[in-house]
């Protein structure tokens, strides 16, 4: 970790810590990196599109488990048939949805 991360606007630490996934994520809109570089880039709220993970079983996952967002239950889990839509209605639903489940935190 940087020692004058501390000291750093949020911004400015937020453009240090993702620096190296910030071409990739350019370029088409979202970044790959293995499950063993998660720790490294996971923030305090996760929003997660699976349909094939549940929280119960990222908490069993050495990796997954390990994260201070998922002990907490920060992570938001979406199926592919809900957050695949990207019309007007269907980001409107999606945006208050989100914004219940922070505030709800």
């Amino acid at each position: 970790m940087n020692p004058y991360a501390p000291i750093m606007c949020p911004q400015a630490y937020f453009l240090w810590r993702f620096a190296g996934i910030a071409a990739e994520m350019a370029d088409p809109g979202w970044a790959s990196f293995t499950t063993e570089a998660l720790p490294q880039y996971a923030g305090d709220y996760i929003i997660l599109t699976s349909d094939s993970e549940a929280l119960d079983e990222l908490k069993a996952n050495p990796i997954w488990g390990s994260l201070p967002t998922i002990k907490n239950d920060h992570v938001f889990i979406w199926t592919s048939d809900r957050s695949g839509y990207w019309d007007p209605i269907a980001i409107l639903s999606q945006t208050e949805e989100l914004a219940a489940w922070l505030t709800s935190l």
